[in-house]
């Protein structure tokens, strides 16, 4: 008796409680096997795999003159904040101008877990939606771990106010966490009047982190080593255009 083929694969949203994970350094750690000055890495890597993929699905035969991905690593010193910040732009091409990013509230439900990687240890290529809210809750998690040897202000005065940065589609959206009294509440999304960076019809998302005082002394060593793991990265894909740049400010 022959069987009816297996429908194909879809994405699993479910509304398990994953939101814990998502702000405490253990829970993430965890998640990703990835120790805490480590992350620096995981934008460099996510981003770069997701506008890799965007290629694949719009413009799958296209040379590297119409797929272009740039990396931009910025070390920022000159804050207020009682640690240096460090800022990781990628940005790829999208001459057609092709819709990306339709439903953002989504993507930043903490509510709900969309993928069809749930079991597996590492955060792979594909998982855009979680990278983007995961990364907010990285920086939350690193900015309440330095938050806690201080003890001037409350626990809910210490937001983390760097948002995710969205380019694309000639438009600019901010998108930040939001966490009181330890629970995660819906991300606040503000779209900006005017676009800050004209990259015409490019998509740029821009993320940032605490720098671990694991590199306070090190900052071209962990400038080095991400441009480092950029070119092995690149080194097994085709028909693409790649930049790299860093700096410290």
């Amino acid at each position: 008796m022959s069987r009816k083929p297996l429908p194909p694969t879809k994405d699993i949203f479910t509304s398990t409680s994953q939101k814990k994970k998502y702000i405490t350094i253990a829970g993430i750690e965890s998640d990703i096997s990835y120790r805490e000055y480590q992350w620096p890495i995981v934008p460099v890597k996510d981003l770069n795999d997701n506008a890799d993929d965007f290629f694949k699905a719009y413009y799958p035969n296209a040379d590297a003159n119409t797929r272009r991905i740039s990396t931009k690593v910025t070390i920022d010193t000159f804050t207020k904040r009682p640690v240096n910040i460090i800022r990781t732009a990628v940005r790829n091409s999208n001459a057609n101008n092709y819709q990306v990013f339709p439903n953002l509230i989504a993507i930043f439900d903490y509510n709900n877990w969309g993928s069809t990687k749930r079991y597996q240890h590492k955060m792979t290529a594909s998982a855009l939606g979680d990278f983007l809210k995961r990364i907010l809750g990285m920086g939350y998690a690193s900015w309440m771990n330095i938050n806690s040897y201080s003890t001037q202000d409350s626990f809910e005065d210490k937001q983390w106010d760097e948002p995710v940065i969205l380019r694309f589609n000639r438009k600019e959206y901010r998108a930040f966490i939001v966490v009181v009294n330890g629970d995660i509440k819906p991300t606040r999304i503000e779209e900006s009047a005017t676009v800050t960076k004209d990259i015409g019809t490019d998509t740029e998302v821009e993320v940032a982190l605490p720098l671990s005082a694991y590199w306070n002394t090190n900052y071209n060593v962990l400038l080095a080593c991400l441009e480092r793991y950029s070119r092995i990265w690149k080194l097994v894909k085709r028909n693409t255009e790649f930049g790299f740049s860093k700096e410290v400010i």
